[in-house]
Formats: structure tokens, sequence, C-alpha cells
């Protein structure tokens, strides 16, 4: 489970084995597939699938049907994987699924990404004039947020309600490490340390084991970038003004240093 923009297509791509009895269901792959009364999904490559319909809310709000994702994970336990990944939530959807999650027994792996990086890729990728995107975070996804994991709510504007929805994942991955079925593995571990990507392929199940060499071509990997130049946190913090970085500092200090990334000056 990760946020969009965190490198779930780079996931995707890197634990989707088949041959190793694990198919990974990127994002936009699986929501179009899904809402489909029965439909026949080829996901990257794996043998064809037949699923049952997934009532889906994704508006950013409550308000992911739990009902569905019970389904899907009973669905999944019957088909021949060790590992059915599906990457891509809301914070907030990931706080509804954690009960879900140790109601059923089923394991989940959290991914997520430093949180600068996270930002200020959302807040650049997205045309900032888009009346209806602006709205969207500022009046409905930020106000959520604000409620349901700070108690407080005031006014915000689009780089603030960035920074919330990022740090709203630290109470998430609170409670999914209470689960001990369950995991939280940063995006930086799985693409630079070959022993974090080794024990995370074989917590999940896989059925063979790869070399070093093996391993470094899937950290390699393309991760779809959504921005070009230095995208590095450092690079990104000195193209920043005071006032974000105070901004960042203020929503985010504490899920960065939760996560282990720690705060830039």
């Amino acid at each position: 489970m990760s946020t969009g923009h965190s490198g779930t297509t780079w996931f995707g791509g890197a634990f989707h084995a088949p041959e190793a009895g694990m198919v990974c269901l990127v994002d936009k792959e699986f929501i179009h597939t899904a809402l489909g009364e029965i439909t026949e999904m080829r996901p990257m490559g794996a043998p064809a699938m037949r699923w049952r319909a997934l009532s889906l809310m994704l508006d950013g709000s409550d308000y992911l049907h739990m009902s569905a994702w019970r389904r899907f994970w009973q669905a999944a336990r019957s088909l021949p994987y060790a590992a059915i990944g599906v990457t891509h939530f809301f914070p907030l959807q990931m706080a509804r699924m954690a009960p879900v999650l140790a109601d059923l027994n089923a394991e989940a792996l959290m991914m997520p990404r430093n949180g600068v990086q996270v930002v200020d890729s959302y807040f650049h990728h997205n045309d900032r004039s888009d009346v209806w995107y602006h709205n969207f975070m500022t009046r409905m996804l930020g106000p959520v947020y604000q409620r349901e994991f700070h108690g407080k709510s005031e006014p915000l504007d689009l780089f603030s309600a960035l920074c919330l929805f990022w740090a709203s994942q630290r109470p998430v991955a609170e409670a999914v490490a209470d689960n001990p079925r369950c995991r939280v593995q940063t995006f930086e571990s799985l693409t630079t340390d070959v022993d974090a990507f080794q024990q995370t392929w074989r917590w999940m199940g896989a059925e063979t084991e790869l070399t070093p060499e093996q391993v470094a071509a899937k950290q390699g990997r393309d991760i779809n970038r959504k921005s070009r130049g230095d995208r590095s946190p450092e690079a990104i913090w000195g193209r920043w003004s005071p006032e974000q970085r105070e901004i960042f500092n203020r929503y985010c200090g504490e899920a960065m240093g939760y996560f282990g990334y720690g705060e830039l000056a």
C-alpha cells in the first residue's frame, strides 16, 4: 500500500513475478479493470484471471468500501499465487483497511517515500490552475485529513493540503506496524538496499531466490518520474521558498522523523 507519486509503478514492475508466484496489479491497471461487472484481466503478462466487480469509491474522503476489499482478499486466497499486490491508496483508505487486514489475518506491505519528493511531485505534476483539483485538495481532502488525523480544522492552501496528505501516513503506519503480519518498508530501502529487497521478496512468499545481480536489475527499474531534473530531496528543498519549508516542517516534520528521513534545514 502506498500513496501515488511514491514509486508504486516501480514496485509493481520489480515485484511482479508470476514465475515466482507473485502478481502485482499496479493502481491504474487495477482500477480500470476492476470497475466492470466481471472482467478478464491479464496483469503485466500473468495468466488471465476473472474478477467479480469491486464497488470502489475513490473520492478521496472515506470511502473505499471495505466490504469490497474483504471480497478481494478472500478471492485472492483462492488464486495460485503467493502474493497479490494492489498499490496506490489514500492514507485514509489505508487506515480503514488496517482493521480489515487484521480481521482477515491478511498480510500487507506499506511503502512510504520521502515526503519532500512526494509533496513536490504532486504539487508540480498536477495543473495548479485546475479549479476542480485545487478545490478537491483544499476544500475536501485536506479538511477530511485534518479532522480524521489531527483533530482540527483550518484553511488550507494547496501546498499545505498536500503536506497534510503525506503526513497522514504516520498514524496509518503505526496501526499497520501493530499487526505482526504486516510490514512497513520505505521506497528508498527497497531501491538501494539489497538485503531489504531480498527480505521483502522472501516475506512476500516468492517461490524463487534472486541473485544479487537480479536484485540490482530490479532496483534499477524505471521509477516513472513525474518531473524532470534533479529530484533529490536536497535539490527540491533548495528550490522551495522559506514559507514552503516552514509549512512542510510544521505538517510533516514528525512523520519524516518517524519514517527515518529526518528534517532538512
